[in-house]
């Protein structure tokens, strides 16, 4: 081999196995939600904050779904359905051009009790010979990057009422893939490239999680990370031995870990770990402004909601809000509405173990590490469904409403919480890009802080289309953003 192609080599393969190590570092593929080894963290690229009409690159109407836009060169990918019909699609990033969609057919039927929840809502992943997708009850399938079918594995697992959103990542030829259910619960690693089990941990203690795996690249190990109800695991991703673990966290996680160098950072809030007047405030938005009887009397919210006094709550009585969204969840009789009983049994109900908690672990640690490697932890202003971000040696975390709050990665010192004036759910990981963090309201908002000055300072609030609950991708200047039914791409 002559010098010259040793290089290019060389090359090729720093490209492939590129690794985010700094804040920026440059990125040249978006390879699985919240991109280049789920850091969320988009190098320094130039791209617009304010966006009127001339910033759209291309915009292309797309199946319906949640999953996160991935990029491998000049293909991006997405998962969504039509209905039961699950679909994997391939579209050309710089124009839009759907490249090749692939409809997937087998065994698959889910009933959702939130109306946000999707069969695409887990983001594939990609190592440019293998595309991963995750479908629920279906299980895993395999593509290659022009669409053909590979392997497909079906997972041992049940329906859930919020569906499945944890989403499969891929390192050195394997897959790892979590699925938390009230029943079959386990850790799988699959070889990417057959879809054959190389190993399964059982997690039979473990209800249902929605976060996905991190994998914790260090000078000195690696070990793969999963959060599930009530405790935070480290695993040997070799063998699936279980190292250690972190207890006495929320009970219902949606959020991921994510760790710079040997500290690693986890936080989550979930309803089911409050109760009492807390636990229905969170429910609303803060302008259905519940006064202190209505958050705390199941008469005095009956009579709040039930519009045409017929001593029940209808669905359509509700305004927008969690109470709605997931108003199967709580209607235990199927009826279609509320009677008071089940308003009580709501507003009884005792938590559940754990504590709604953002904790920062040092590595190192073997068996039970809470108490002796636990550096800090802290209760304020934690995500429902958004993954923490460490940009530039600060923790940020994106609670619904809109509150933006930071900590020092060293020390756990928290910064005044910032307001960003957006209501409502916030899905989508904040993404760090140079000297802004970016952020989206599922409302329809983009959102862009400076993080240039030693306090965040809010710099632009863009009017987007409603339904922004993936996390978008930023890639060569543009940023891809899914809404409810679109694509956009956006650039200067």
């Amino acid at each position: 081999m002559t010098p010259f192609k040793l290089w290019a080599c060389v090359i090729t393969i720093l490209l492939l196995t590129h690794t985010v190590t700094a804040d920026d570092s440059r990125v040249v593929q978006w390879p699985q939600f919240r991109g280049p080894h789920g850091h969320a963290i988009a190098g320094a690229q130039d791209i617009p904050v304010n966006f009127d009409s001339a910033s759209t690159l291309w915009e292309k109407q797309v199946p319906a779904g949640s999953s996160s836009p991935i990029i491998w060169n000049n293909k991006l990918f997405l998962t969504g359905h039509k209905g039961n019909r699950l679909l994997v699609l391939c579209y050309h990033k710089d124009t839009g051009k759907e490249l090749w969609r692939d409809e997937v057919t087998g065994d698959f039927d889910e009933d959702y009790e939130h109306e946000d929840c999707s069969p695409a809502a887990a983001t594939s992943c990609c190592n440019g010979k293998q595309l991963i997708s995750s479908f629920g009850t279906f299980g895993l399938i395999a593509h290659d990057l022009d669409g053909n079918e590979l392997w497909r594995h079906k997972i041992q697992n049940r329906e859930e009422a919020f569906g499945s959103g944890s989403s499969p990542i891929l390192q050195s030829g394997s897959v790892f893939f979590l699925r938390d259910t009230t029943k079959y619960s386990a850790l799988y690693c699959l070889n990417a490239k057959s879809g054959r089990i190389k190993w399964k941990a059982p997690r039979s203690a473990f209800a249902a999680s929605y976060s996905t795996p991190y994998i914790w690249n260090r000078d000195d190990a690696t070990e793969l990370v999963v959060a599930g109800s009530g405790t935070l695991d480290g695993y040997d991703p070799e063998t699936g031995e279980q190292l250690w673990t972190v207890t006495g966290l929320p009970a219902f996680i949606c959020p991921s870990p994510v760790a710079k160098g040997d500290r690693l950072v986890f936080g989550a809030w979930t309803t089911a770990n409050v109760s009492g007047e807390e636990r229905t405030r969170a429910g609303f938005a803060a302008e259905v402004n519940l006064t202190n009887l209505e958050s705390k009397d199941p008469v005095a919210f009956m009579k709040r909601f039930d519009l045409n006094g017929n001593g029940r709550i209808a669905k359509s009585e509700l305004p927008p809000s969690r109470f709605r969204d997931a108003f199967r969840f709580t209607d235990r009789d199927k009826s279609d509405d509320w009677d008071l009983k089940e308003v009580e049994a709501f507003f009884n109900a005792k938590p559940a173990p754990g504590r709604n908690l953002l904790v920062a672990l040092n590595a190192g640690g073997r068996g039970d590490i809470t108490e002796t490697h636990v550096v800090w932890e802290s209760t304020k202003n934690l995500p429902y469904v958004s993954s923490p971000l460490i940009y530039r040696d600060r923790v940020y975390c994106l609670k619904k409403g809109g509150l933006l709050t930071s900590w020092d990665l060293e020390t756990g010192d928290l910064d005044r919480p910032l307001r960003l004036g957006v209501g409502g759910e916030y899905y989508a990981t904040p993404l760090a890009v140079g000297d802004h963090i970016m952020l989206a309201a599922e409302r329809g908002a983009v959102i862009f802080l400076s993080v240039a000055a030693e306090k965040p300072k809010l710099v632009a609030k863009n009017d987007f289309a409603a339904g922004l609950a993936a996390t978008p991708a930023i890639l060569d200047g543009t940023i891809y953003i899914r809404s409810r039914d679109k694509m956009h791409a956006i650039q200067k």
